[in-house]
Parts: C-alpha cells; structure tokens; sequence
C-alpha cells in the first residue's frame, strides 16, 4: 500500500493504491489530504473489502504508521506485520508512472477520479497472472462499462469500446474480448469485424 501526489488544477492531491504481492490492484482512492484520518480510511476500507493479510508493506510515512496503530488497537490487523522496509515497496512505487504521467490534464476531483479509474482498468487487462477476469473485485471490464455510464455521447462511447475490443483482440485476451463484446451487446453496439 502507498499514496503518490497528484496536482488537480494546481492543488495536491493523494492517490492511495493497494496491489498485492503479484502487482494486482486491489483498490484505488483519491483523498484531498494526506494524514492519518485518510490512510485509517483505506486500511479500513481495505479491511472490509479483502479481510486481513498477512504481511501489509508500506513506506516510513508517520500517518500510515499512525493509522496501522490505531486500526491494530481496535483488533483490526492484529495479526499482519507491517513491514516498512524501503526496497519491498519498489513494486507500488514502479506501478505508480501510467498514473502520474497525466497529472497535468486533471481540472477536477471527479474528472481525476474517473480518469484514473479508467487507466487502472486499461492497465488491469496487461496485468500477468489474472483469475477468471477479476482482479479481486476490481474487475476491467466492470470499469470499462461503469465508465460508459458516464460518457454522454454514443460516438465516444463506441470509439472507446472499440478500441479497447482491437486491443484485446490484438493481444489475444480472449477473456476480456468476450466480456467487452458483451458489454457491446448490451449497449446494443454494432459488432466490429
């Protein structure tokens, strides 16, 4: 688990991410501030969405710590180790980049928001290793069709499914091909060839 910055219309922000140890996202979550009462927040939310791990890996940051603590004093992650080692937090800090590459187009929290949802979801089809087409309830194509809710025109909305249809296509996930040809289906989308 860790956070990383992001400027939103020339305010930081905090992105807070958790993988597990395979580089599978977990969850994602966009906080104004970067203290204590937010990472107890997604520990939290963490905890209610996967259960309790064994080990959590971390950086030194003093709200984290701090947050741990305060959930550990509740009985919650009484039996994880926290590990706060520099070196085993390469993994999130590397899966950081696609996110921070685009922080200079983001007007607002909402906007953000959904723009890294949608690049997490993209990125989840590349991830090795995925089960059955989730990756721990954050499921690619789940996203990919909330994100559609959201779009207001049909041209944008078959542009993007379409694209991301050639792409996995192209790259012979036959999984998630069928899961957006589904998804075409009930957008009722004309079918690519």
């Amino acid at each position: 688990m860790d956070e990383t910055y992001i400027k939103i219309k020339g305010k930081w922000h905090y992105l807070y991410r958790a993988i597990d140890s395979e580089g599978m996202t977990l969850d994602i979550w966009l906080r104004r501030k970067r203290n204590t009462q937010s990472a107890y927040a997604f520990f939290k939310r963490l905890y209610k969405q996967f259960g309790e791990p064994k080990v959590i890996v971390t950086d030194k940051a003093p709200s984290i710590a701090s947050a741990f603590r305060k959930l550990q004093k509740q009985g919650l992650y009484s039996e994880t180790e926290h590990r706060t080692v520099k070196y085993l937090n390469n993994l999130i800090e590397q899966d950081h980049r696609p996110v921070k590459r685009r922080n200079k187009l983001y007007q607002s929290l909402r906007t953000a928001s959904t723009t890294i949802k949608g690049i997490e979801a993209l990125r989840g089809i590349y991830k090795k290793n995925r089960r059955n087409g989730t990756l721990f309830g954050f499921s690619a194509s789940t996203e990919i069709k909330v994100l559609m809710v959201y779009q207001h025109s049909q041209s944008i909305r078959m542009g993007l499914l379409y694209s991301v249809l050639k792409l996995c296509n192209r790259t012979g996930n036959r999984l998630h091909y069928e899961n957006l040809r589904n998804i075409m289906k009930l957008y009722k989308l004309k079918e690519i060839k």
